[in-house]
């Protein structure tokens, strides 16, 4: 245990005093929560800027935008007297949605003819596309069952035989978890996360390799009685610092931004402390297997930069070519993502998530165990 304090207390004035580490384990952080948290403070896509096109100037096409500009989702900005004078504005990027109103639209419907209204929805942003598409879908659905109700109702059926000849099979749609398809509370825990995840490899990764390239092992193994204790020191340390760090999020990050957590503090501090433990070996092993720190930054950009996107938050792994399913296994933030999105949005317990649990443990005894062998081929207490 003393030889545990002389490294804990080696480890704090190195970190105090050294600015650059300062910034890595306290700013960086949390300068990045703030700043990718604040992207999202409106929570949803609203607003999208929509043009008009209405070709019929009749008492139901003006229904139907009356239901548009009711949407939150869509701002109707302009209206044009033609889709080829919409074009050139359209393609230049002007518009998300552009809605287009048939000629003869009040008339052919009064008549029972099949009429349709066109949208243009710039896809090359997906959300804008996805939200656009259900929103456009649901709105025009509802306006044409408003309509079909009328005609039956006239024609002198009862309300509730209109309704179930116009939707038979109704559809009761309850999503969970996410109600809203609120993104702050989807993505930025995600990307606060994938935070945490590459500041534990780093910290692992300017572990070691300092200390070897300025040739100060001998002089530090001198204060302490054994080198494996040395080694123990920085790995509790910085596990320490991990913790905290997972803690602050928790407790103070999620609540400032609003973003509900569905299962108690303690069992996502757990969780998390495997992803802790498995990252910082990590990043000591890439510290341990290089000769300097700058290897050691090419070896955390190669592994750090692309597991978010490998993890499966934003893109479903079992979707992804068979390879690419073995290569996310190698990553920490894969199991850990997967687990702690059913902890924190789901509600869900230790156990349910035992299986990323045991998927964490094994890279930690893989990544650990490394790390251990090649401290104990370079760093020998002096005889």
């Amino acid at each position: 245990m003393k030889d545990l304090a002389t490294v804990w207390k080696l480890e704090w004035l190195r970190l105090t005093s050294n600015r650059g580490l300062l910034f890595l384990v306290v700013a960086w952080p949390l300068l990045y929560a703030f700043f990718f948290g604040g992207i999202f403070l409106d929570r949803v896509v609203n607003h999208m800027p929509t043009a008009i096109v209405d070709l019929d100037n009749s008492a139901l096409s003006h229904t139907y935008l009356r239901f548009l500009e009711s949407n939150r989702s869509f701002r109707l900005d302009q209206s044009y007297s033609s889709p080829e004078e919409l074009k050139n504005d359209f393609l230049s990027g002007k518009w998300a949605v552009a809605v287009i109103i048939p000629k003869d639209f009040q008339r052919n419907i009064k008549r029972g003819h099949r009429v349709q209204i066109t949208a243009w929805i710039n896809a090359t942003n997906l959300i804008v596309a996805n939200l656009a598409a259900s929103e456009l879908a649901t709105l025009t659905g509802t306006v044409a069952g408003g309509v079909q109700l009328k005609v039956l109702r006239k024609g002198g059926l009862s309300l509730v035989r209109a309704m179930n000849m116009i939707q038979p099979i109704p559809l009761e749609m309850a999503r969970l978890y996410n109600p809203g398809l609120n993104y702050l509370n989807y993505l930025t825990p995600g990307i606060w996360a994938a935070i945490l995840h590459q500041v534990l490899i780093l910290l692992g990764a300017l572990c070691f390799v300092p200390h070897q390239q300025r040739q100060e092992i001998p002089a530090l193994l001198a204060q302490v009685k054994s080198s494996n204790s040395f080694f123990w020191g920085k790995w509790t340390f910085y596990f320490a610092v991990g913790l905290i760090s997972f803690e602050l999020f928790f407790r103070v990050v999620f609540p400032l931004f609003n973003v509900g957590l569905h299962a108690p503090v303690y069992q996502l501090l757990i969780f998390s402390s495997l992803l802790t433990a498995t990252a910082l070996s990590l990043g000591c092993l890439i510290s341990l297997a290089s000769s300097r720190t700058v290897g050691a930054m090419k070896g955390v950009l190669l592994l750090a930069s692309p597991a978010f996107i490998l993890s499966g938050y934003t893109f479903p792994i079992k979707e992804m070519p068979a390879v690419y399913e073995y290569i996310t296994a190698i990553f920490p933030l894969t199991p850990f993502i997967s687990g702690y999105r059913k902890i924190y949005q789901e509600g869900a317990t230790l156990h349910e998530v035992t299986p990323e649990m045991l998927h964490l443990a094994l890279l930690l005894v893989v990544y650990l165990g490394l790390a251990l062998l090649f401290y104990r081929k370079k760093w020998r207490a002096p005889s």
